[in-house]
């Protein structure tokens, strides 16, 4: 094969009989891996990108353990390629080897941003990204980075649950609740019933005593939902709000009567409204309501 290789003038075929050289060296003589490496390279350097000689040479060094030896020769294929498909799949590996044998988290997120810049969709480069700036709790940086996920994906549920993300690392651990809040309504204005938008405003809102913006919250909920005991639920808790915090009776009033119309033995929004009639010195509705109980109770 090493007078073969001298023979041939074309590089095509001289990269592929270094490459069988390499490739017998390494499979055949464990003592001459060195040379098997030496044969790859040569390969490379006379077709690069010639893959078959990559692949020989990734396993060869990986098996030593060389891979800083690996990355810089996988960069210098990088330099090489030319089409995009090709620097991304380099890409891809050289990421790979920074990230999980090397353990360098520096140089592996420089590599996936490079890859998010040659494709902005691309899942691996996007999830390696944000798994590099989670451990190592830049928490501003991963917000931004998930915010612009949520602009340029195509589903809708994923831009949605990225949204959802970046408003959490906002709450906590950045601390910033004013701009949390309004990722998470901007969330809500999206997918008005999204629950875990919906728990985390409400419990901001709550914190705050901020009783108009958990109105807000609960109507835009009411409005989204189809269901029935569902819909109950939120009205009671609309009319509490109105009632206890705003001081709206008659609104509340409207609240738990809709209460009842969505289920007339809703016992809750028919002691509150109770209440309410008698506070209100409303008796000839007191007295109708308290008919309307006895006839359920009957039934």
């Amino acid at each position: 094969l090493h007078k073969e290789l001298d023979r041939f003038t074309d590089a095509t075929r001289r990269a592929a009989t270094a490459y069988r050289i390499g490739d017998l060296l390494e499979r055949h003589k464990p003592d001459q891996q060195d040379k098997a490496i030496l044969a790859y390279k040569q390969a490379l350097e006379l077709l690069p990108g010639y893959r078959p000689a990559l692949r020989g040479l990734s396993r060869a060094l990986g098996t030593q353990g060389n891979y800083e030896q690996l990355v810089e020769i996988f960069k210098g294929e990088l330099e090489a390629a030319q089409s995009r498909e090709d620097r991304i799949q380099i890409l891809l590996r050289i990421a790979d080897l920074q990230e999980h044998e090397l353990h360098d988290d520096d140089e592996a997120l420089k590599s996936y941003e490079q890859l998010v810049v040659l494709d902005p969709k691309l899942p691996a480069a996007l999830q390696g990204r944000r798994r590099i700036l989670s451990r190592k709790k830049q928490w501003s940086t991963l917000a931004v980075a998930l915010r612009a996920e949520a602009e340029i994906t195509d589903a809708p549920w994923r831009r949605v649950k990225l949204l959802y993300d970046a408003g959490a690392l906002l709450e906590e651990p950045l601390g910033l609740v004013d701009e949390a809040l309004a990722t998470y309504q901007e969330v809500l204005e999206r997918q008005p019933d999204y629950l875990p938008a919906l728990m985390s405003a409400g419990r901001i809102l709550a914190a705050r005593n901020d009783h108009a913006g958990l109105l807000a919250l609960h109507q835009r909920e009411l409005a989204a939902s189809e269901n029935a005991a569902h819909r109950t639920w939120l009205l009671v808790k609309i009319g509490r709000i109105l009632d206890e915090h705003l001081g709206k009776p008659q609104a509340a009033i409207a609240a738990y009567r809709q209460a009842l119309d969505q289920n007339v033995s809703t016992a809750t929004a028919a002691d509150l409204l109770l209440d309410l009639y008698e506070r209100c010195d409303m008796h000839a509705e007191w007295a109708d309501l308290k008919s309307r109980q006895k006839e359920a109770d009957i039934k």
